[in-house]
Formats: C-alpha cells, structure tokens, sequence
C-alpha cells in the first residue's frame, strides 16, 4: 500500500473538500482501521450549506464522529480564534 511505503500511519477523513454525509464519513473512517493504519475523522470548518462552520456545528460534528466510533476527532485551528474563541 503506498501510504505505508511513505512510513504514514495515520489517515485523516474529511468532508472538507469533498462534501459527503455523516454515514458516509464514518464508514470511510472505518476502512483504514481494517488496513491497520490509524484513522481520525476531522470536523469541517465549513457546513454541508457552503457556510463557516460555527463552534455548535464543529461540536455535533465531532460528537456524531464518536458516537460512530472515533476514538479521536482532529479540530481544525485555522481562524479557531473566531470559530471556537481559542
């Protein structure tokens, strides 16, 4: 497998490029898990409407991502001094 050649174990998922939906989302973050690599799901900074994800979207989001199974959900910190008053 070519991400193991490169020496990664960790695979990030996100709807942030390309928009699926929550089931979607959290079988993709299953499958690399089955491959042995570690897999965390990542909260979008925008919204399945376009928009700016606020702190309450970026919240159900990872909530959603463990109670599909995610042992961890990786936050994105650009702009998260608007987004989450970091």
């Amino acid at each position: 497998m070519y991400c193991r050649k490169l020496g990664l174990e960790l695979i990030e998922v996100s709807n942030g490029v390309v928009h699926i939906n929550a089931s979607e989302k959290a079988a993709s973050y299953a499958k690399p898990v089955l491959w042995g690599f570690q897999s965390y799901p990542r909260s979008a900074k925008r919204t399945g409407r376009g928009q700016e994800a606020v702190a309450s979207d970026r919240v159900t989001e990872a909530r959603r991502d463990l109670d599909a199974g995610a042992q961890y959900v990786i936050i994105e910190a650009v702009r998260a001094e608007k987004i989450l008053g970091v």
